[in-house]
């Protein structure tokens, strides 16, 4: 159309997941860390989470305690992400272990490893104390 102005703006493209290199895996977050049973956001302490933020679009995390002891490994997939499409690069745990028990307070290592073998590790802790239920 005449006198018609477009723009158009291009973003940076995230990279395949052969792509990625361990520096762009370091990039990755655990949070809350370290994560306290008893905060404010949780209404009871079934309502547990814990984000992996920053992921690459398929992932394994593979969760251990301080003595190698596997807790969890979770299949990270940007579209199958439990049905939380506003969750890209994003997944949850909910504080159970492989055997569906909860955590336990301790430190904990996080292996995030890509479908190309870059791979970082993130520490965190969780801190199970007495909870109290919000009121609604």
């Amino acid at each position: 159309m005449p006198n018609t102005t477009v723009i158009a703006k291009v973003g940076t493209s995230t990279p395949v997941n052969n792509e990625y290199t361990d520096q762009m895996m370091d990039g990755v977050q655990i949070v809350p860390n370290p994560y306290f049973l008893t905060h404010q956001g949780v209404a009871s302490p079934y309502d547990s989470k814990i984000y992996f933020t920053k992921l690459p679009k398929n992932c394994t995390i593979e969760i251990y305690t301080v003595a190698g002891d596997l807790v969890k490994s979770i299949q990270h997939d940007e579209y199958n992400n439990s049905g939380e499409l506003d969750r890209n690069a994003v997944q949850v745990w909910d504080l159970l272990s492989k055997n569906q028990s909860r955590v336990q307070s301790q430190a904990f290592v996080a292996v995030i490893i890509a479908p190309n073998g870059a791979k970082t590790v993130k520490n965190f802790s969780v801190v199970v104390g007495g909870f109290r239920l919000l009121e609604e």
